[in-house]
């Protein structure tokens, strides 16, 4: 009991609990308060601790219930993702989830990704029986890519798997052939438009074509590919 109510104490000047770990217990303090005023109902009318006793209880309940009805308090709102990827995407965009496992992030409202094309989902969550799906291998969703004008990533914020092949060829691709055109944090997450690269944005392209008609060059650039 004591290290506990010292921890609620402190946690008054310095907070140390996770909100949705501890929201339960309002329901203790609840019927504490409520046992209490049941006391107090029985005192006589005009007993001093009628007048004590009310402002004490709305004085421990008024900021709690005001502060749970603010938009501050909705910290793990599950549906502000999905919101950004709205609000960037356009129907028939792609959408690609740097990692796959952050296919969660928007699974709160289906409808908030419908019209987006899920680049390198093979088989959906329901279809594998998994949480996030199973994904494409790393050379067809490099291919997928490349199909695509604007695409919508998705990624969380300071989450990077290294070695993970297909995470490093979205990233690779995404680096080589598109440009970040505007990105949205929101809930520890990032959502990010990303538009092709086309000869007057990208850099110049170190390639040519020869006599014969092959291309030569340190880099060959899809044009020359798509003119043979």
């Amino acid at each position: 009991m004591l290290p506990g109510a010292l921890l609620l104490t402190v946690s008054l000047v310095k907070p140390i609990f996770v909100d949705r770990y501890v929201l339960f217990s309002d329901i203790g303090l609840a019927l504490l308060l409520g046992a209490f005023v049941e006391y107090v109902h029985k005192l006589p009318r005009y007993s001093w601790t009628l007048y004590v006793a009310v402002p004490a209880a709305l004085v421990a309940l008024a900021p709690l219930s005001s502060s749970l009805r603010t938009p501050q308090s909705r910290s793990n709102d599950a549906t502000a993702i999905g919101a950004a990827i709205r609000t960037e995407g356009r129907p028939g965009d792609g959408l690609l989830y740097l990692s796959g496992r952050q296919r969660t992030l928007t699974a709160a409202d289906p409808d908030d990704t419908r019209l987006l094309v899920d680049i390198a989902l093979a088989r959906d969550p329901v279809a594998s029986n998994t949480l996030a799906g199973v994904e494409r291998p790393a050379p067809e969703i490099a291919a997928r890519i490349k199909r695509f004008d604007r695409i919508v990533v998705v990624r969380a914020v300071g989450m990077h798997a290294p070695g993970d092949p297909r995470e490093e060829v979205k990233r690779d691709t995404l680096r080589r052939h598109f440009r970040a055109h505007t990105t949205s944090e929101v809930n520890g997450a990032r959502v990010t438009l990303y538009t092709r690269i086309h000869l007057k944005y990208g850099p110049p392209v170190a390639s040519h074509r020869t006599p014969d008609g092959q291309c030569r060059g340190a880099a060959v650039s899809d044009n020359c590919v798509a003119r043979r």
